[in-house]
């Protein structure tokens, strides 16, 4: 099958199809870099607003502005990405997915109460719990797919060419594995799904791939699981411990409870296990983030991570205190750290053809991002 070609353009002069020599051996890896955005301060504002006096229908719009800035800032070679997503694309899939999901599951609920009485409540929480699972693994496929048909590099753009529905199935029967198996299926799930997204993905007529298995996670993860054991153990203890000395009668009531004294205990006592819990989870994402990226490959050439876990906990932490101390107004700023930092810990091992990369023919997504808008969840 022939390539297809595609009109020149004032970025593509010879156009998407034509394909120019490969880029000779011994040239450095493609330069991953990051240009601070302008303006993200002013568009919080102007976001936040507009949200509130739309009463959040703006927030679709607002997240495509926010995209804008971010992916524009991201530079491959010192050229930058192009996000051509739209709002009302966004908008027009949170309807579709809102009236043709939403508002049954809700209809099937209400009907099986009355049909079946107390019984009708479980059955409706399992079913809609199995459905919703599974459509969070199909959302987050599509969004995936979504976000890269809006991606263009020198007037190429990303795409997928697999379905969701096959990634939502995985992503819910290896979900119902994990109490079963007291959390030791996930390392095994994780890297499952990310191959699936991984080997879907393309830039251009050419695909990423992913081969690795999720062995050398596992060192990581027994640490992981033995350590939240001992940090349940020792929660426990120390609140069994702070109530036991700690417990004064109400006036009020007449009954006990913690002394201010203890209230204050209890407090310090579960804000230093979580952070002991974010250190130790920080540890293990990073880890996963450097081993998947190493295990990815565009044109023959792996990526390398070199993501810390320290650095990742004070990513976190100080970008969630961001969000809650502005109240949530300068969120698309903390999108902007977690992108900026995700970058410079992300670079590739060895030279890549650009040059010879033609456009795909694929289909283009046309509803947004229906199914993760409607579950309120995606990467930025």
């Amino acid at each position: 099958m022939s390539t297809p070609t595609f009109p020149p353009s004032p970025r593509n002069p010879q156009g998407f199809g034509h394909r120019r020599a490969a880029r000779p051996p011994g040239l450095a890896p493609p330069h991953l870099g990051w240009n601070e955005p302008a303006g993200l301060v002013a568009l919080s504002f102007t976001n936040i607003t507009l949200k509130f006096v739309t009463l959040g229908i703006y927030q679709f719009w607002g997240k495509t502005e926010v995209r804008k800035r971010i992916w524009s800032a991201i530079r491959i070679d010192g050229e930058p990405l192009g996000y051509t997503g739209t709002g009302n694309e966004l908008f027009k899939g949170f309807v579709v997915v809102f009236g043709a999901i939403l508002v049954p599951l809700l209809l099937m609920s209400l009907v099986l109460s009355i049909v079946l009485g107390p019984a009708g409540y479980v059955v409706s929480y399992v079913a809609t719990l199995l459905i919703t699972t599974y459509l969070y693994g199909v959302g987050a496929y599509r969004a995936q797919r979504y976000r890269l048909t809006r991606t263009q590099w020198r007037g190429i753009r990303g795409t997928m060419t697999g379905n969701g529905w096959g990634y939502g199935w995985t992503s819910l029967w290896t979900a119902l594995l994990i109490p079963f198996t007291l959390g030791w299926i996930y390392p095994w799930r994780a890297t499952r799904l990310q191959r699936m997204l991984v080997d879907d993905m393309r830039f251009g007529d050419q695909p990423f791939t992913f081969n690795e298995n999720s062995g050398p996670l596992y060192g990581r993860f027994i640490a992981l699981w033995v350590g939240g054991l001992i940090l349940y153990a020792a929660a426990s203890a120390g609140i069994a411990a702070i109530a036991s000395t700690h417990m004064i009668e109400a006036a009020a009531t007449q009954k006990m409870q913690l002394s201010p004294e203890g209230a204050a205990l209890t407090m310090a006592l579960l804000l230093g296990l979580y952070l002991i819990g974010l250190v130790a989870s920080s540890w293990y994402r990073a880890g996963q983030f450097n081993l998947f990226a190493a295990s990815t490959s565009f044109e023959g050439v792996p990526l390398r991570g070199t993501m810390t876990g320290l650095g990742l906990m004070a990513l976190t932490l100080t970008n969630v205190l961001f969000v809650l101390v502005t109240f949530g107004v300068f969120a698309p700023l903390a999108q902007a750290r977690s992108a900026r930092y995700f970058l410079r810990h992300l670079e590739f091992t060895g030279p890549i053809a650009f040059d010879a990369i033609a456009q795909a023919a694929a289909d283009r997504e046309t509803k947004g991002e229906g199914l993760a808008q409607a579950f309120d969840f995606d990467a930025f």
